[in-house]
């Protein structure tokens, strides 16, 4: 078997469309983020198999694709324990238009969230301070309806700032679930 490539934004969105997903690239790779910040160890395809059931999507079954999504749970997997904090959300690349960007990352939030909650994960649970505050944050970026202009450079930057945000958001989440893990970002 060949071993899969990282897949990227376009290769993810793609065998979601083509399965007849209800989810797109962003929101499943949150969904996946979340609940492998809780739970790290387990069987990659039927993590996505599950997050594709949930969203009654869970066709991706074309052996590409299959392998394509084992793809994306060990390449997330992988970054999320790098010890160089090389963890990337999976969003539209900087070509799209900032409108698709942005929206993108509200699914992603979304998706985070309920992986969170897939996770076992539960919103009256006590959490650590730093972590409920995040989480929260997530909530309000959801929920947003990005209204950018044309994407001039301070919106730009809003953006990628945002990006950064959750990025190290993330890394704390699943750091505080997997204390014993070499990196630190607190």
């Amino acid at each position: 078997m060949n071993q899969p490539q990282t897949p990227d934004f376009d290769q993810i969105d793609g065998a979601l469309r083509r399965s007849g997903a209800s989810m797109g690239a962003a929101e499943l790779h949150g969904a996946l983020c979340g609940m492998l910040s809780v739970e790290d160890s387990g069987d990659g395809q039927a993590r996505v198999s599950q997050l594709l059931a949930e969203n009654n999507s869970d066709h991706v079954t074309a052996g590409a694709d299959r392998d394509l999504m084992a793809g994306l749970h060990d390449e997330t997997l992988r970054q999320l324990r790098d010890p160089e904090f090389g963890f990337h959300l999976l969003l539209p690349d900087d070509s799209q238009p900032l409108s698709l960007r942005a929206e993108a990352l509200g699914d992603w939030c979304n998706g985070f969230l309920a992986g969170l909650g897939l996770a076992g994960v539960k919103r009256d649970q006590n959490l650590p301070e730093g972590v409920d505050e995040i989480l929260r944050d997530f909530v309000e970026i959801a929920k947003v309806n990005f209204d950018v202009g044309d994407g001039d450079e301070e919106d730009e930057t809003a953006y990628m700032e945002l990006v950064e945000y959750i990025r190290m958001g993330v890394l704390v989440i699943h750091q505080e679930f997997h204390p014993g893990d070499s990196q630190s970002v607190h």
